[in-house]
């Protein structure tokens, strides 16, 4: 399968779908740096996480998307876990709330013993709700992972991708949850993400943050679930 070619076609459907602008482009840049010390068991352990997130969106039209974040632990001075992300999504509207979408991600993942992972991934998706201060949306789709592991190893796969993301804000308080589903459909493997998060505005720019992570991933050289609660600041543009 030539994933290049395959993603081009989705994004030439979607591009060729005539559509009017109704709002105005609104973009979107903001980034965040999270942290959590905690000392137990006659261990020290500490958890440095940093993202970033561009967001350009014509309602109802289009919207690209580039995003990604990174983590790093230390127990006692020995780096313990290390892993980064980053994605670029196209989404085209159908009809108003109903669009398709396109997906590049690549992530690693040093202690799960991922060198780098690919997943191409294209579908739809529908906003159930997208107002000024609260939005709900779900996406699911079809696509491809290559993943080379540490050492020595390929493995290529069909998999399936089911999203669901939302938002709620009040006030100077924003809170937030997401969860994603990414199965591979040839082998019983599969991995899940949710996020959690709140937010509270300081100034017009500047956030305190509280997030809570949880990864799965039923195949694993490392751990298989690690749960994180992280304190930090956000940016926005």
């Amino acid at each position: 399968m030539n994933t290049f070619q395959w993603l081009v076609g989705i994004v030439v459907m979607l591009v060729i779908t005539p559509l009017k602008a109704e709002f105005p482009v609104k973009w979107d840049v903001d980034g965040g740096v999270r942290y959590r010390f905690s000392s137990e068991s006659q261990e020290e352990k500490s958890l440095l996480g940093a993202d970033f997130k561009v967001n350009r969106n014509n309602r109802w039209v289009d919207e690209w998307t580039l995003e990604g974040e990174g983590l790093k632990e230390l127990t006692d001075g020995k780096e313990t876990a290390q892993r980064g992300e980053v994605s670029l999504r196209y989404g085209r509207s159908f009809i108003k709330e109903f669009y398709g979408f396109g997906r590049i991600q690549a992530d690693h993942d040093k202690f799960e013993g991922i060198s780098h992972r690919e997943d191409y991934t294209g579908g739809v998706g529908y906003w159930l709700v997208d107002e000024r201060d609260a939005r709900l949306v779900v996406e699911g789709g079809l696509g491809w992972q290559e993943k080379s592991f540490v050492g020595s190893g390929v493995q290529d796969d069909a998999i399936g991708f089911l999203k669901a993301d939302g938002s709620f804000k009040a006030g100077r308080t924003e809170v937030g949850a997401g969860v994603e589903y990414t199965p591979s459909l040839e082998r019983n493997d599969w991995r899940t993400k949710a996020e959690a998060y709140l937010l509270y505005r300081l100034t017009d720019h500047l956030y305190a943050e509280v997030t809570a992570q949880d990864r799965y991933r039923n195949v694993s050289a490392g751990r298989r679930n690690t749960t994180n609660v992280m304190i930090g600041f956000r940016y926005k543009l």
